[in-house]
């Protein structure tokens, strides 16, 4: 058939070490007997996904051919697609002893096995003959390609056994549309499976784990170590229908490091969690209850631990080929109550695994299960958060922020381009202790390509790059990764070090800044004192009289620093960095603010005629990159942009009206694909953060689709401001409204101008009795207000465009008129006609 296959024998069941979804099985030949094990088999996948009753495999395709290909059943589950052809009746009996023929092999039927984590790629493929059929590529264990082509013959039997929320996306209809229902289907279980990766396989060192919950929200002071409060711990990020079960304080981990890392063990029905006190961030583990056997062990080193051993394919990493062991004890307590302590820990931990072992937990079905209402969900708390950064940085004026910091900037010493642009960072952790290998920063992808694991710099060894997380997107975890020594706050040193990373500005600069003139640097004040001390003795070694030291280095006492070490201690807690009156973090964001605005031109909304205007407008207000607004945002915006001609209270009814408008039509279409790509990405997509990703980081946001769920909640995507028509009818909408407003205006300017205009009558009244025709045209020009300046910005009233031209026909016809009557006097109509003819 053209193919790799491995059998085996009817005894053999699936092991937790070889796990199915990292196998690729296949059998050619199924007997009558072999069918229950293949239906046991198909339970070990979890919940079931999808069916499809008649399935062809035509991996050998003929289109000319009478060839009798196998036609059997494809089940979609959490873990692996399985594929089995029942024997036909009246099939052929095939000697154990001799080799079956074709048809045999045929008739008798065939089964397969892929999982998830060996699929290398899905498409659709097309035949010079007409019709189409699905094509799997895998990757077996030791390295052969396994492909395999699936023809549908019948629709789906079975859909997704979940209830939606929120619509899928809906596809082409027809015969043909069942291999791209096949092929969206498996696209869409690979991507669930990729986001589930905490449901299946073990996590070192995860950034995204554990998450600090809001941003400057004051929670009640909870000491369980000195300088550590509740409110700076991030919490654990728990998965769908994930429930902690037990937390254990106090837990040693004895890793490589040659420090003690005490922290906490979290079990949860799902796996068991263990992070550092001192940087839940950088220092953790997470291991599924599938994933590990739990024993005690009394070990020569540690004496008696608990220990956690993890198969090798549960790692997706080939340098630990014997699989992994973790070792973990309780601090402070020794023999009896030690072992106590860890007895306890086991009995929960094996009785948590017991439960999951009777209804496992993969994700997949969760992850799948409103696929795109946890996306939604994930956007709105992400976005909120940002929003309210937004607000709070608002307070700090750009006129407030000090003179100017611009000079040399930091740069990446591998490809000596500026850190602060739009790359991802990275710095090294240290090997063999805490926090980091070195001061020096790099671009990611630089830092990824050094040969050894050494700094090209300062030559320092390190275990592992580490990105920088955004500190628009995360604060809370990019205080942690600035806290190089890991104490809980930050330094001057690290704070200078901090904000050249982020912002263009010159460190030298900052530091004059923030450090006084007339203090004298550490390194000079340590020097002065060592010489001090050996200034005091004699040459004879004996003692002096001792004069007064050196003073000690002061505290920075600009008033820059003080605004954001507010007590004075010289060092930024975490509490004084997310605070909203003056905190570093606020001042930060408002300058990123202004580097984000300032390298583009300030565009205006009113005149974005094209789509890539409009794109332009959401760009520049999208300061944080990415990729989404909220509706205060948006409202903030345009009440600045349209400041003096919209009343703040105006432009938030207005924004709320033409939200609400679109959200309604949008939501009223029906759901249409997202892209017109017939065929599904060949590479699945990795949920950012993921063992698998390198820590995306949230780019996930700025690829973001129109979706009217989106509008729904609150957020806009820059897809949804686009194609979904809310910037082109918020721009309508607000164009209209001017457009009202300025013609009122003109009403009513041309309402009290009318009462200010010239009559001939008056003026001839006054003109009555003067000296000549000077008095006359003078009172005219004064009764048709012609000395009158407009206010700057005024339009020109409707009658001062009018009278000039009138002025002229009104005389000549009063001149003739005058004529009629006395055609001998001297008429001052006709001079004062000739006068304004020349005016």
């Amino acid at each position: 058939m053209g193919c790799c296959c491995c059998g085996f024998s009817s005894s053999y069941l699936p092991q937790p070490e070889q796990p199915l979804d990292h196998r690729v099985y296949a059998e050619s030949y199924t007997r009558q007997d072999r069918a229950k094990i293949w239906e046991s088999i198909g339970k070990e996948g979890g919940q079931e996904i999808m069916r499809f009753n008649e399935v062809e495999d035509i991996r050998a395709y003929n289109p000319g051919g009478s060839e009798q290909w196998q036609v059997g059943v494809l089940v979609l589950t959490e873990l692996f697609l399985c594929w089995n052809s029942t024997p036909s009746t009246g099939s052929e009996t095939a000697s154990q002893h001799s080799k079956a023929t074709r048809r045999a092999r045929i008739r008798g039927g065939s089964s397969i096995v892929i999982g998830y984590g060996m699929i290398e790629e899905v498409g659709i493929v097309c035949f010079d003959a007409g019709g189409c059929a699905v094509r799997v590529v895998a990757r077996e264990a030791f390295g052969e390609q396994f492909e395999v082509i699936f023809r549908v013959l019948q629709p789906a039997e079975t859909l997704p056994a979940f209830t939606t929320t929120i619509p899928e996306e809906s596809g082409p209809e027809g015969s043909e549309a069942w291999h791209q229902m096949l092929a969206n289907m498996m696209d869409r279980v690979l991507k669930a499976y990729n986001w589930s990766h905490y449901f299946l396989h073990c996590a070192l060192r995860q950034r995204d784990l554990f998450e600090h919950i809001g941003v400057i929200q004051p929670e009640p002071n909870r000491l369980d170590q000195p300088g550590a409060t509740e409110a700076s711990r991030p919490e654990l990020a728990l998965l769908p229908n994930e429930e902690i079960t037990q937390t254990f304080s106090g837990i040693l981990n004895f890793g490589a490091s040659q420090e003690d890392l005490v922290g906490h063990l979290i079990v949860t029905n799902c796996r068991v969690v263990w992070a550092l006190d001192r940087d839940r961030t950088t220092y953790n583990v997470s291991v599924p209850h599938r994933a590990h056997v739990p024993s005690l062990t009394d070990t020569q080193t540690f004496g008696l631990c608990l220990v956690l051993h993890i198969p090798q394919p549960f790692l997706n990493n080939p340098d630990h080929l014997g699989g992994m062991r973790l070792g973990f004890g309780a601090a402070g307590m020794k023999d009896l109550e030690r072992k106590q302590r860890l007895e306890q820990i086991l009995q929960h931990i094996v009785e948590m695994q017991g439960q999951y072992w009777r209804q496992p937990k993969y994700g997949v079905a969760d992850y799948m299960r409103n696929s795109r209402q946890y996306k939604v969900e994930s956007n709105v708390r992400l976005l909120h958060a940002l929003s309210h950064l937004d607000t709070l940085s608002e307070n700090t004026r750009p006129d407030t922020i000090e003179s100017d910091l611009q000079g040399e900037v930091s740069e990446c010493v591998i490809c000596l381009e500026q850190v602060c642009s739009e790359s991802r960072l990275a710095y090294l952790l240290a090997a063999g202790k805490l926090g980091w290998a070195c001061r020096h920063i790099f671009h990611l992808e630089c830092a990824q390509q050094l040969a050894t694991r050494k700094c090209p710099v300062c030559r320092s060894s390190f275990s592992e790059v580490r990105e920088m997380p955004d500190i628009r997107h995360n604060p809370g975890a990019w205080f942690d990764a600035m806290d190089v020594d890991r104490t809980g706050d930050l330094d001057l040193d690290e704070v200078l070090g901090a904000l050249s990373v982020v912002l263009p500005i010159d460190r030298d600069k900052l530091e004059l800044l923030l450090r006084p003139e007339n203090e004298a640097p550490t390194e000079a004040i340590l020097n002065d004192t060592v010489a001090h001390e050996s200034s005091i003795l004699d040459s004879d070694n004996r003692l002096r009289p001792e004069p007064a030291p050196p003073a000690l280095p002061n505290l920075p006492s600009s008033a820059l620093w003080r605004q954001w070490d507010k007590a004075g201690t010289g060092r930024i807690t975490r509490k004084d960095f997310e605070a909203p009156e003056g905190g570093l973090l606020v001042w930060i964001l408002a300058r990123l603010k202004l580097v984000h605005r300032g390298q583009r031109p300030h565009p205006c909304l009113a005149a974005a005629a094209s789509s890539e205007a409009l794109g332009r407008w959401f760009d520049f207000w999208d300061w944080s990159q990415v990729g989404f607004l909220t509706r205060g945002q948006i409202t903030r915006a345009v009440a600045r942009e349209f400041e003096g001609r919209l009343a703040d209270l105006k432009c938030l009814d207005l924004v709320r009206d033409v939200w609400k408008v679109t959200t309604e039509e949008t939501m009223s279409k029906p759901v249409t694909p997202k892209s017109s790509v017939v065929t599904p990405s060949n590479v699945p997509d990795e949920e950012p953060g993921s063992p698998m990703s390198g820590h995306t980081s949230k780019h996930h946001l700025a690829l973001a689709h129109a979706d009217p769920w989106n509008l729904r909640e609150g957020i806009c995507s820059r897809g949804d401001f686009l194609e979904g028509g809310l910037g082109s009818a918020l721009r309508l909408k607000l164009l209209e409204v001017t457009t009202q407003r300025s013609a009122a205006g003109r009403h009513r300017q041309t309402s009290r101008e009318m009462h200010s205009m010239f009559s001939f009558e008056e003026a001839l009244v006054s003109a009555t009795g003067s000296t000549g025709t000077t008095r006359f045209l003078q009172s005219l020009a004064e009764c048709a207000g012609a000395g009158k300046r407009r206010p700057p910005g005024e339009p020109e009233p409707l009658g001062a465009r009018r009278g000039p031209r009138l002025l002229p026909l009104f005389c000549a016809w009063r001149g003739w008129l005058h004529r009629q009557v006395s055609p001998q006097a001297p008429c001052p109509w006709t001079q004062a006609a000739t006068c304004a003819l020349r005016e």
